[in-house]
């Protein structure tokens, strides 16, 4: 199997080196000859070829997959010429900056017959995997609400800290939840570039009823990965950023009992149950190898991703409506 990555900056250049250690690495495109000359010179690379214009590979039929890590706002354009090329395509998120050139890839990508993956590398994470398995058990419960801190005093970006951050935790909380976002409302600041949100506060609602809030900010003295799922049963805490998870035997239980009065709080009487704390091992997996390896074996097997195209569009569109919500003044932005 071969492949090709488009893109070789910032996130590309992870990209290149775990398909260029998987074997399958072909070609790298980049407008910046410079970043390509680097590569070009390094022996690492002595079999891949370096160039600026990846339609040249759409003829070869060899080449099975492209893996797109250039600007967001080019994936759509990219993606839609490589699927149209009936050949497999890996963007990296967001798929695209809006709702319909999402639907019209995953539209593509199904009369096609190709696999399009998007780059929730989340989902491939040891602890998040973990995180899945603890919050999916009867030890658990039923889960109540769930909220993601994504901090970090970090670079102010054109996009804004919406369009960076909250993807990773939206993908996040899809897969947990195994359902989709069905309104937002959004609270959001730009307190160093005026109209770039920096810090945001959102409010998410699901299909099932489940609330979940995200804290993102880039004016943060602590950088914080955390998301925090609270059950009938348990607590998790999940810190990606130190791949651990404490596990709460924690919870309050409600039982019904006689009373004269009329308050419904009265005709309750609430337990509240303190247990250990659990630490459980957590595997020490490379997310974007597993992610890259997914993608070749499901070009390999003819089977659709975890992060498939329609996780990626139901990101996309969550995202949307949380920026809609900004320009709103915080009002409630349903999705449909």
């Amino acid at each position: 199997m071969q492949v090709v990555v488009i893109g070789a900056g910032y996130w590309g250049k992870n990209l290149i080196r775990t398909f260029n250690n998987l074997g399958v690495l072909t070609a790298v495109f980049d407008l910046n000859e410079e970043l390509l000359e680097k590569y070009r010179n390094d022996p690492m690379y002595s079999g891949v070829e370096f160039g600026t214009d990846y339609t040249e590979c759409l003829e070869r039929w060899n080449i099975q997959g492209f893996i797109v890590a250039t600007p967001p706002d080019t994936h759509y354009s990219i993606a839609k010429t490589i699927l149209n090329a009936d050949r497999h395509v890996f963007i990296e998120k967001p798929m695209t900056l809006d709702e319909e050139t999402s639907k019209e890839l995953v539209t593509l990508a199904k009369n096609k017959n190709k696999i399009l993956m998007v780059g929730h590398i989340f989902l491939y994470s040891p602890e998040i995997i973990k995180l899945k398995e603890i919050i999916s058990s009867k030890d658990f419960g039923e889960i109540q609400y769930a909220y993601t801190q994504r901090l970090n005093l970090g670079k102010i970006q054109d996009c804004g800290v919406i369009m960076d951050l909250a993807p990773h935790d939206v993908s996040i909380l899809d897969y947990l939840f195994e359902d989709i976002c069905e309104g937002v409302k959004t609270t959001a600041g730009s307190n160093i570039v005026n109209g770039i949100e920096d810090i945001a506060f959102i409010t998410l609602r699901y299909r099932k009823g489940i609330l979940a809030h995200l804290h993102l900010s880039w004016l943060d003295p602590l950088k914080v990965r955390n998301t925090i799922v609270v059950g009938t049963k348990q607590m998790v805490v999940c810190d990606s950023g130190t791949k651990k998870i404490d596990i709460y035997n924690t919870s309050v239980d409600i039982e019904k009992r006689a009373h004269k009065s009329n308050s419904s709080y009265a005709a309750h009487l609430l337990s509240y149950i303190h247990g250990d704390v659990v630490s459980p091992f957590i595997s020490n997996g490379e997310p974007m190898k597993t992610e890259a390896e997914e993608f070749l074996k499901c070009i390999k097997e003819d089977r659709q991703p975890l992060a498939d195209g329609e996780l990626g569009l139901s990101v996309v569109k969550t995202v949307s409506a949380m920026r809609q919500s900004m320009l709103s003044n915080g009002e409630w932005v349903e999705i449909k």
